[in-house]
């Protein structure tokens, strides 16, 4: 069994060491908050995909590990077979977990509550704005949303003031969420009025 321990104790250090580079890489962009919370928050699958299959690395070399020592002291060799079963089982969970994880981004994730709520926050304390229905978003990558509103304006409105109210809140917006690559806000005025802007104009 050395030559286990020596392959296993190996692989944990250098599996080890890519887990600890790879957490304080993706700390870096994430300053504020616990390590799996920002994980489920993250939109980008690159960054905390290996992570997790690093941290599914070291547990189960450290299950094969116990699952050597254990069978060679207790000299029962279904122990080795059960820590084998135990490896599979952490396997699986992990492949479940990412799944999950990544579903959303490749089906077009919508945005979370804090974006909602700066989109809202713009839609609220607009004077011109009488009513309007929730903002629906979608994720085009980890970086870019797109955002469809309809808004109801005040019925005393011009074509021109429309106009002009509903681009400043597409560029308030835009600044306010900088993850926001594309906004369209239609409204449901007879005024003809459908306009979409970009961070390109």
């Amino acid at each position: 069994p050395l030559w286990n321990y020596c392959v296993l104790g190996a692989a944990i250090l250098f599996e080890g060491t890519s887990l600890i580079i790879a957490i304080r890489t993706f700390n870096k962009s994430h300053s504020s908050g616990g390590l799996l919370g920002n994980i489920i928050k993250s939109k980008d699958p690159a960054n905390f995909a290996v992570i997790i299959e690093d941290s599914a690395a070291v547990a189960g070399l450290l299950v094969a590990l116990a699952g050597v020592f254990l069978s060679q002291q207790l000299q029962n060799p279904y122990l080795d077979g059960i820590a084998s079963v135990i490896i599979g089982v952490l396997l699986l969970s992990v492949s479940i977990f990412l799944a999950h994880e990544t579903k959303g981004l490749l089906l077009g994730e919508s945005a979370g509550e804090d974006i909602l709520k700066k989109i809202n926050a713009v839609l609220e304390k607009s004077p011109e704005v009488k009513s309007y229905r929730p903002p629906k978003t979608m994720h085009f990558g980890p970086d870019s949303i797109l955002v469809v509103i309809e808004v109801d304006l005040r019925e005393n409105l011009g074509l021109v003031e429309a106009e002009t109210d509903v681009a400043n809140m597409r560029k308030e917006i835009l600044e306010k969420v900088p993850k926001i690559s594309l906004v369209v806000i239609q409204t449901s005025n007879d005024l003809g009025i459908s306009e979409g802007g970009n961070r390109n104009g």
